[in-house]
C-alpha cells in the first residue's frame, strides 16, 4: 500500500499519467470516461461530421504484461535504480500451481503478467499502456484494459481510410509491447445523422494465423455496451432505456 501510494503521488506530481486514464484513479470513474466520450460524440455532431469510434478488446491484457517492458517505462518515465529494483523484486520468484479435484500441480514461474488482486497491480497496468495515447494520433478514452479510439470527419471514406491509416501505430504499438488484440470482440461504431451507406466491416490490417497470412476484418455495429452504458450510432440512448427497463421489470 506503501509502494502504491508514493507511485501514484510520483505520477500525479509529474502528470505522467495520460488525462484521458480514467480507471483506478482518484477523481475519475467510469462516469468521467463516458461523459467526455459523449462530449466528444456530441462536439462531432454539431459540426455534421460522421465520428468513428474503435472499441478494443486486449485478450488477458493484465496477464500478458511483459515485465522488462514494464520497467523500461518505468526508467524512461524517471524512477531511480533503487526504486527500479525494488519493482523488479516484486515481480521475481513468483510462481503458480493449479488445483483441480484435489490435485495440485507442480509450480511454474509466472513470466508474465501483473499481480492482480493487488494494490500494484492495476496501477502497473495503466504505466503500461500509457504511452499508446501519446504515439497514436486518433482521440483515445482508457479504462483499465478497456480502450476507445475515435476519430472523426464530414467525407466517409476519408474518416474510413484516415483510421486505418493511423492503427498502423496501433498494430506496432501492440508487437512491441507483446499485447495481443481479441479482433473477434473488437468493434467499430460510426456516429451519425448523415443518411450514408456504412461498411459492415473493415480491413485494418493482416496477421498470421494457421500458417499463413489473413486479413484482420473488423465488425461495424450499431451499438456497443461500454462500461455499463449502450451506446447507439444515433446516441439517442433508446437501446440503453429500453435494456434498463427489462431488467426493472423482471425484479417487479
Amino acid at each position: 500500500m506503501i509502494t502504491q501510494s508514493q507511485i501514484t503521488i510520483y505520477l500525479n506530481i509529474n502528470n505522467i499519467l495520460f488525462s484521458g486514464q480514467h480507471g483506478f484513479r482518484n477523481g475519475h470513474s467510469c462516469e468521467t470516461a463516458l461523459h467526455e466520450l459523449i462530449t466528444y460524440l456530441n462536439e462531432n455532431r454539431n459540426k455534421r461530421a460522421i465520428s468513428l469510434l474503435l472499441f478494443i478488446d486486449f485478450r488477458k491484457a493484465f496477464d500478458l504484461v511483459d515485465t522488462q517492458k514494464l520497467l523500461r517505462k518505468l526508467f524512461h518515465y524517471g524512477f531511480s535504480n533503487s526504486a527500479l529494483q525494488l519493482i523488479a523484486n516484486y515481480f521475481s520468484d513468483r510462481h503458480q500451481s493449479v488445483k483441480y479435484d484435489k490435485k495440485l500441480s507442480p509450480l511454474l514461474k509466472i513470466l508474465l503478467g501483473v499481480p492482480q488482486g493487488s494494490v500494484l497491480g492495476p496501477l502497473f497496468f495503466l504505466i503500461m499502456i500509457n504511452d499508446l495515447a501519446y504515439i497514436i494520433d486518433l482521440m483515445c478514452k482508457l479504462f483499465a484494459d478497456d480502450t476507445t479510439l475515435g476519430d472523426a470527419d464530414k467525407d466517409l471514406n476519408t474518416l474510413v481510410n484516415r483510421f486505418v491509416e493511423k492503427l498502423k501505430v496501433l498494430l506496432e504499438w501492440c508487437k512491441f509491447n507483446k499485447l495481443d488484440i481479441n479482433w473477434s470482440k473488437t468493434y467499430f461504431m460510426f456516429v451519425t445523422y448523415k443518411r450514408v451507406k456504412l461498411p459492415k466491416e473493415i480491413r485494418v490490417g493482416t496477421k498470421f494465423e494457421n500458417n499463413k497470412i489473413v486479413d484482420i476484418n473488423v465488425s461495424v455495429v450499431t451499438s456497443f455496451k461500454l462500461l455499463g452504458v449502450t451506446l447507439d450510432n444515433k446516441l439517442n440512448f433508446s437501446e440503453h432505456c429500453s435494456n434498463i427497463k427489462k431488467i426493472v421489470n423482471k425484479k417487479l
